[in-house]
């Protein structure tokens, strides 16, 4: 089956919503994965841009407090040998 192609704009709008729902959610470890997808797709100032545009002061410190939080570590599973 082919790879269905997603415009940029549409990748866009679909990353903002989901920033914007992991803001209403409080969903702090969402906030990191969905901003580090941000970043590494248009730089850390579009991270900050949209950070002043989507959030309200108090959800930008939140925001803040999220991305400082250490990310949980993915558990490997053991191979016995």
């Amino acid at each position: 089956m082919p790879a269905v192609f997603v415009s940029p704009r549409l990748r866009e709008r679909q990353l903002r919503e989901a920033l914007q729902e992991a803001l209403q959610q409080q969903d702090a470890q969402a906030l990191r994965q969905l901003s580090d997808r941000l970043v590494h797709r248009h730089g850390p100032v579009q991270l900050q841009r949209w950070m002043q545009a989507l959030a309200s002061e108090q959800e930008q410190l939140f925001w803040r407090q999220a991305l400082a939080q250490p990310s949980k570590p993915v558990p490997q599973p053991s191979i016995a040998l």
